[in-house]
C-alpha cells in the first residue's frame, strides 16, 4: 500500500511494495490456519513453535485481538470486492457492496452483519479487530457497470474508511471481477507497449479535468518524463476517477453529502495536515492503488 500525508512539504509517497506482499503472503497464512484451528489468536500461536499433535489445544483466550495496520489494510481491501461475481444493475451491485462493508439485507433478501461491524469490535473468536477500529465509510461504496459492451458486472468498485482514532483515510479499491470480461480484456490485458500512456500527461490531464484538483501546484508535475504505465491501468484509473460517484461524510460533518462527487472531489475536500491518506488493492488493485495515488498527488503529500 501507498501512505500520503496532507500538505506535509516534505511528505512523499513511501512505496512498501515488498514489505506489503511478504506480510500479505504471512497474513494469507495465518488466515488460512485460522479457519482450520478455530481462531485468528490460536493460529498465530500455532505459527510460532506449537507441534501437530497440539494444534487442536484451545487457549483461554485468543491472543491476538489486533490486526497489525498491514493485515488491516490486506484486509480492507478485501472488503471492497463485496460486488464481485453478481450479475445485477449499477444500483443493485452498489447496494450489495454496501451491505458487504456496513451489514443488512442485500438486494437478493440475505442479511449479512457487515465487514466493518465485525471486524471494529474484533468479535471474538473468530475476528481479531482492526487497526484504527472504529472504521467508517465515509465515501461510497461505489461500484461501475460499462455499458458498452454491456455485460451487467461492477468492473470497477471503490470506498474511502476513516478512523478518527490515527486521524487515517483509507480507499480501498476493488481487485479484478472474474466474471467481467471488461475487467479482464481492458483493465488487465491491455499492457502492450506501443499503447504507453506517459504518466505525466495523465496526471496533468487529470487534475486538469477533475471539478477541484485533488492536489494543485503552480508547478509542473514532480514525475520522470520518460514514465509511462500501460493503457491498462490508465483505463482503470480514468473508471475510477470519472465514473464513481458517491455522497459522502465530509470533515466537520456527520451526515453525507446532498451531491455526488468522485474520489478525487472528496479526497481534495478532506485534506488537513494532521491526516494520513492510505490507497489499498490487491491483484488488479495492487496496480491501480499506487497509480492512483501518484495520478492525484503528483508531488507527494504536499
Amino acid at each position: 500500500f501507498f501512505r500520503l500525508r496532507f500538505s506535509s512539504p516534505s511528505a512523499s509517497l513511501e512505496a512498501h511494495t515488498l514489505e506489503m506482499a511478504a506480510r500479505a503472503a504471512s497474513l494469507l497464512l495465518i488466515l488460512a490456519v485460522s479457519l482450520l484451528l478455530g481462531s485468528p489468536g490460536d493460529g498465530l500461536v500455532h505459527l510460532r513453535g506449537a507441534s501437530p499433535r497440539h494444534r487442536r489445544t484451545q487457549d483461554p483466550a485468543p491472543s491476538v485481538t489486533q490486526y497489525c495496520d498491514v493485515q488491516s489494510m490486506y484486509l480492507m481491501n478485501q472488503a471492497a470486492n463485496g460486488a464481485a461475481n453478481i450479475k445485477a444493475s449499477q444500483a443493485n451491485l452498489t447496494a450489495y457492496l454496501e451491505v458487504n462493508l456496513n451489514g443488512g439485507v442485500n438486494p437478493a433478501g440475505f442479511s449479512y452483519p457487515g465487514f466493518f461491524p465485525l471486524f471494529n469490535t474484533g468479535a471474538a473468536p473468530v475476528f481479531a479487530k482492526l487497526w484504527g477500529a472504529p472504521w467508517k465509510v465515509v465515501w461510497g461504496p461505489a461500484a461501475y457497470v460499462v455499458t458498452d459492451p454491456p455485460e451487467g458486472f461492477a468492473c470497477s468498485a471503490m470506498y474511502v474508511a476513516y478512523s478518527a482514532s490515527t486521524r487515517t483515510y483509507v480507499v480501498g479499491i476493488a481487485a479484478t471481477n472474474p466474471q467481467s470480461i471488461y475487467d479482464w480484456v481492458f483493465h488487465d490485458f491491455n499492457v502492450f507497449p506501443v499503447l504507453a500512456v506517459p504518466f505525466h500527461l495523465l496526471s496533468s490531464w487529470m487534475q486538469g479535468t477533475i471539478a477541484e484538483p485533488a492536489n494543485p501546484k503552480p508547478t509542473g508535475p514532480n514525475i520522470d518524463p520518460t514514465a509511462t504505465l500501460s493503457a491498462a491501468t490508465a483505463l482503470g484509473i480514468w473508471d475510477l476517477v470519472m465514473n464513481l460517484k458517491s455522497t459522502g461524510i465530509l470533515p466537520g460533518t456527520t451526515t453525507r453529502s446532498s451531491t455526488a462527487m468522485n474520489i478525487a472531489t472528496f479526497l481534495n475536500r478532506c485534506q488537513d495536515p494532521q491526516h494520513t491518506l492510505i490507497f489499498t488493492g490487491h491483484s488488479l488493485a495492487g496496480a491501480l492503488s499506487p497509480s492512483l495515488a501518484a495520478a492525484l498527488y503528483p508531488y507527494g503529500g504536499g
